[in-house]
């Protein structure tokens, strides 16, 4: 091997890879910092309610503190026009369903709570304790939608709603997505990913062993 040779790739090695991490590292740290912007927002808070879930349990605003919380709404009379935005909802939380800090909270309008039970029971899920669908009487309920922060584009209906909203650890609503639109769903993904409370490195470690 000449001079010139060891000369090029003593170069490559030294500042060629560099140069090459240093750009995707760039890269994932300009994508982070989009990600953040994204959800710098305050939108509002859910309004004060005391609803039941789908085994009878009262659930009011203070159990939603310390979780990211995923909102959206429905009409079990209208149910086939939610059944694709569900669909797809299904699929993001059986990606997160092993994280008891992250929570789900389908608003359920309805006539009984044997019509939520018997939904729910439908739908199969996996962990269900990670998915709260809270129901009341049909003035509980119109009155939580009307006093509800939703975008102003958005309907303030159960059947067919379309709009899904993430709140931070605080309650604090940081984005709305529309179901309808493949993007926003993915969109979605990437900043439950990002607003869930992180472990520590050892703590992510002992809790990846005892998955295994």
């Amino acid at each position: 091997m000449n001079r010139i040779t060891q000369l090029i790739m003593v170069s490559i090695f030294f500042i060629g890879f560099p140069a090459v991490s240093w750009y995707y590292l760039n890269q994932g740290y300009n994508y982070r910092i989009s990600v953040i912007e994204e959800l710098n927002q305050q939108l509002g808070k859910a309004p004060a309610f005391k609803l039941i879930n789908q085994t009878g349990k009262s659930i009011d605003n203070a159990m939603m503190q310390k979780k990211v919380i995923i909102t959206n709404f429905v009409a079990l009379e209208g149910i086939e026009q939610s059944k694709d935005y569900m669909q797809k909802l299904y699929s993001i939380q059986d990606q997160f369903d092993k994280k008891d800090d992250i929570l789900f909270y389908t608003y359920v309008k309805a006539d009984s709570l044997a019509d939520v039970q018997q939904y729910v029971s439908s739908l199969n899920i996996k962990q269900e304790q990670q998915w709260n669908f809270l129901t009341g009487s049909n003035e509980e309920m119109e009155q939580f939608i009307r006093a509800f922060p939703l975008p102003e584009n958005s309907p303030k209906v159960y059947v067919g709603n379309p709009t899904v909203a993430i709140a931070d650890t605080s309650s604090v609503i940081r984005y709305f997505y529309d179901m309808g639109k493949k993007e926003q769903v993915s969109q979605l993904v990437v900043h439950i990913a990002n607003l869930m409370p992180q472990a520590p490195p050892e703590e992510a470690r002992m809790k990846r062993e005892l998955e295994k």
